[in-house]
């Protein structure tokens, strides 16, 4: 997933199909992080048309979708390190 922490789109390994090189950079962040998360079984089945996989779009070609990365807003007087330790320290994190 280092592609989207530094949000843009990573390297494309020689081997994919020419299909799935054309689809992948159309996905948003979310789409990305929801395809990365399905077991291989799942994203071979999507990506063959067998069992799409929900919110993901099927392969084909697509524009290219900038990677915006939802981030937790700045408090007023907050300096981003802050920001990142009151994230982390959020119920349900950890």
């Amino acid at each position: 997933m280092s592609s989207l922490a530094t949000g843009e789109h990573a390297f494309m390994p020689p081997g994919l199909p020419r299909t799935v090189k054309e689809w992948l950079p159309g996905l948003t962040a979310l789409q990305l992080e929801k395809l990365a998360n399905g077991s291989n079984s799942e994203i071979a089945a999507h990506i063959h048309g067998v069992t799409p996989m929900q919110g993901i779009p099927s392969v084909r070609p697509l524009p290219v979708c900038p990677l915006e990365i939802e981030r937790a807003p700045l408090e007023d007087d907050e300096d981003f390190d802050a920001a990142i330790d009151r994230v982390l320290a959020a119920p349900g994190r950890g």
